[in-house]
């Protein structure tokens, strides 16, 4: 999918399983957008650049539509960044990660749905990232013997956490981007072949991802 402006003074959700993304915007007063489709921002190109393979598929999909009770827009996006054949089936996937001729990504976004319920997610909001970052550190550092806490740059958000950690032959990154005033999280999880730019490569991913979502 190609990279995609703003509407204004709309509200549109999208879904086209396998053929685009879900873009959802959505506005409760004139002027006002939420923005929460990480996928839609760069390039099935750009993205295969940043990770340095030669090819991307990737996939959306809206977890919380606009209109619902918890207030809040939940988007994911997969992506599979490789080079030569696509690997099929789970089996292929990792031995391609472990290979180095793929990367896996998946981002996750939480913006606030500007409706009646956009409330009952600014009021949840402090539970929900603290929840997150809190699991993410327990797997990272806690569990994992070769995991750490890396330094992310904030890309204009209040608040940036990043956990990296080795697993045989991969190497796993888990990181988060969040504004408490914006009450938007943006999440993203990676693993390639230990060795490869993995910390590199999701911070030019997030330089775009991060500040069109807040």
């Amino acid at each position: 999918m190609n990279d995609v402006g703003f509407l204004s003074k709309a509200a549109l959700s999208v879904a086209l399983s396998g053929l685009a993304g879900v873009l959802v915007f959505s506005s409760s007063v004139a002027g006002a957008e939420t923005f929460a489709d990480s996928c839609g921002v760069q390039t099935e190109h750009t993205l295969a650049k940043e990770f340095r393979q030669m090819d991307v598929r990737k996939r959306d999909t809206a977890l919380r539509a606009p209109g619902n009770s918890a207030g809040v827009l939940h988007l994911r996006c997969l992506v599979l960044a490789f080079s030569g054949r696509k690997p099929s089936g789970a089996k292929q996937e990792h031995q391609a990660l472990v290979d180095g001729v793929a990367s896996k990504l998946r981002m996750e976004t939480w913006v606030a749905d500007e409706g009646p319920t956009a409330e009952t997610w600014r009021a949840n909001f402090a539970a929900k990232i603290s929840g997150l970052t809190s699991r993410a550190r327990k797997q990272f550092t806690e569990i994992s013997p070769a995991g750490r806490q890396v330094s992310l740059p904030h890309f204009g958000v209040e608040h940036a956490l990043g956990f990296l950690a080795t697993s045989g032959s991969l190497v796993k990154l888990r990181a988060f981007w969040w504004s408490a005033s914006a009450s938007s999280i943006v999440s993203m999880s990676a693993v390639e072949a230990k060795g490869g730019p993995l910390v590199g490569s999701i911070k030019q991913v997030a330089s775009a991802v991060v500040p069109a979502i807040h």
